[in-house]
């Protein structure tokens, strides 16, 4: 509640000097570097450890007979040790490189508070400080990445500078203006040859950052389906078409290649119980299961109305801003599997479209909390409707009140 009151009075704040917005985002980081962290950051000193051993975490599970003999004390910690690693190779070699130095919870929650300022740097540098504080100085964030210890900021951050090569480096040279860039008001105008070939670098830059991004964190693909597809708008020729493909599969051919054979790659646990129907702090998927039952135990269901969406989003965004930013929101609404630190995926956004259904969450987000205390009393990890609705109704709410506003005020 500090944090967060800290955090909304920050958005009475008309400008700022960098030694106070550096200030607060590096002290608040350094502290929270010192907190007990979430339980995934077991998982993932435990596959860093044991890739350091010559071993795979796609092929073994932490539970499995073969890694008995190199178990550590903290092995118990580790969650959902019955289902192999989820987590794509880019971030397996992170974590296997960290592990290398020594697996400690400070070491790897440092690495990702790294990468945590980073975006901050990248945000500031496009924005200004005063309106990047909506990431820099947020309490979810502050959390969830030098608190918590969640991976998440090594997605987002080649995700935010894709974004920012994309729609402030690419469009903006087509002769449009940064807020007509924002807005996405000129129809598609047809680049020059000499276009082409001067910014062909910004397409393939922009793309392989994306591709970074999802081979640190599967849920950035669609936003490659984005690029492409306004590659095909742009009439950029086949070949570079092509080109700027095999630099978003790039990352991701190279780092999987160790972890794979000519008889299997197993990079996504399917058979996993966790990944086919584990369920927490939902909102779609919760009200669905009482109208449709059997949809409590399938996951893979709610993969038809997020293909739809991304699909109208690909008729309608203009920009990289605007697909990615309501693609995370509908995604965010449908997954049957929600933690706190996912809302963390839209904030660097918010820091440009000024979301205040994101602002909100920021702090509504830490009900969810109350999980990890009722479940460590034996309780059931369930929010009660009262929690639910504090959870997501500042976030829809908010959300709603940004889209109107946008739509009336003239000048977005």
């Amino acid at each position: 509640m500090f944090m967060s009151l800290g955090f909304f009075l920050s958005w009475r704040l008309k400008c700022i000097s960098a030694g106070w917005f550096w200030g607060v985002a590096i002290a608040t980081r350094l502290l929270l570097l010192f907190m007990y962290p979430g339980d995934d950051i077991w998982r993932y000193l435990w596959e860093g450890h044991i890739q350091t051993l010559g071993l795979s975490p796609y092929h073994f599970a932490p539970e499995a007979a073969e890694l008995v003999p190199y178990r550590t004390d903290w092995w118990s910690l580790i969650n959902h040790r019955d289902t192999s690693a989820i987590y794509p190779p880019v971030t397996q070699w992170g974590f296997r490189v960290l592990a290398m130095i020594t697996p400690s919870v400070w070491l790897f929650k440092l690495a990702f508070a790294l990468a945590d300022l980073g975006i901050c740097w990248g945000l500031s540098r496009r924005f200004g400080y005063q309106r990047t504080l909506v990431y820099a100085w947020n309490p979810l964030i502050l959390y969830s990445f030098a608190g918590g210890g969640h991976y998440d900021s090594w997605f987002l951050l080649p995700l935010v500078c894709a974004w920012l090569v994309f729609d402030y480096s690419v469009l903006g040279r087509l002769g449009r203006g940064v807020s007509e860039v924002e807005r996405g008001e000129q129809q598609n105008p047809v680049p020059s040859k000499k276009y082409q070939k001067k910014y062909q670098k910004k397409w393939g830059l922009s793309a392989f950052l994306l591709g970074i991004s999802i081979a640190a964190k599967w849920i950035s693909l669609p936003a490659l389906g984005f690029l492409l597809w306004q590659a095909l708008r742009q009439r950029i020729s086949l070949k570079r078409w092509g080109l700027i493909l095999l630099c978003a599969v790039l990352p991701m051919l190279i780092t999987a290649i160790p972890f794979c054979s000519a008889e299997s790659c197993p990079l996504v646990p399917v058979s996993s119980g966790f990944v086919s129907y584990g369920r927490s702090a939902e909102l779609v998927p919760h009200f669905v299961k009482f109208i449709w039952p059997v949809s409590f135990r399938e996951n893979w269901l709610y993969a038809f109305p997020l293909g739809l969406s991304v699909l109208w989003l690909l008729g309608r965004s203009r920009t990289f801003l605007q697909f990615i930013e309501t693609y995370l929101i509908a995604l965010l609404l449908l997954s049957p599997i929600i933690h706190a630190w996912y809302f963390t995926w839209l904030v660097p956004f918010a820091v440009a479209s000024q979301n205040l259904g994101t602002r909100l969450v920021s702090m509504s987000a830490f009900v969810y909390f109350v999980l990890q205390h009722r479940i460590a009393l034996d309780g059931p990890w369930q929010l009660t409707a009262t929690e639910r609705v504090i959870l997501w109704c500042p976030f829809i709410l908010g959300w709603l009140w940004s889209v109107w506003k946008n739509k009336a005020d003239i000048s977005y």
